[in-house]
């Protein structure tokens, strides 16, 4: 079951942990080491954020990805990614969106682990273009070993079949190339004798990835 929720609240709630305090910047020993680095005036870039923001939570994403982008321009912080990569997936560019959360991923010291959920969304739903490898089960097992009591998880469904080895070896490609399917964990395979020639049995159980309870936008 899928529980929605707004997405500008849960865009503000990241961005507000990540977004470094206000008076931080220009006080030293106040930011961490890492944004002390970075290049830029937060104070400059605080306006276009704040109004990248508003377009997000009023659906304007193309909008909302101007601002950001122009926020990072004037301040190299990792946040800046995070929401160009959230607007950009909204808007339907997944191309774009999956490059601002891979830049995420590479500056931010420490990413959200939500970011490799979002990554595999993109590879799925830009699967099969010349921009991207479809890798996104990687991606979500990464998720999954980075917060495994989070509100996405691996389910272990048991499966038994029968029928001539064709038609389960059709099956098992269809199910290699199903976005939600993990992995195969176990398989069993029985030739059943009294029946007609190359009709067997099999026992498998898959893992479905799916999500607990309402999950980050």
């Amino acid at each position: 079951m899928t529980v929605k929720r707004p997405g500008i609240l849960l865009l503000l709630s990241l961005t507000v942990a990540l977004w470094p305090p206000a008076q931080a910047p220009a006080q030293p020993g106040r930011t961490t080491p890492e944004e002390a680095r970075l290049k830029g005036d937060p104070n400059a870039a605080r306006p276009h954020w704040q109004k990248g923001a508003e377009a997000y939570g009023a659906a304007k994403y193309n909008d909302a990805v101007k601002d950001f982008e122009k926020a990072f321009e004037l301040y190299e912080h990792w946040t800046f990614q995070y929401c160009i990569g959230q607007a950009y997936r909204k808007a339907g560019n997944y191309k774009r969106a999956f490059q601002a959360y891979e830049r995420y991923t590479k500056i931010c010291p420490k990413p959200d682990p939500i970011v490799w959920l979002r990554i595999g969304d993109c590879q799925i739903k830009g699967g099969g273009r010349d921009w991207i490898e479809p890798k996104h089960k990687e991606s979500y097992q990464k998720y999954l070993q980075l917060e495994p009591n989070g509100p996405y998880a691996e389910q272990p469904v048991f499966l038994q079949l029968e029928g001539d080895f064709k038609g389960f070896y059709s099956f098992l490609l269809a199910l290699e190339n199903k976005a939600r399917i993990m992995r195969i964990q176990q398989m069993e395979l029985e030739k059943l004798t009294n029946e007609q020639e190359g009709q067997m049995r099999a026992d498998l159980t898959i893992s479905i990835f799916f999500e607990r309870s309402g999950g980050k936008e």
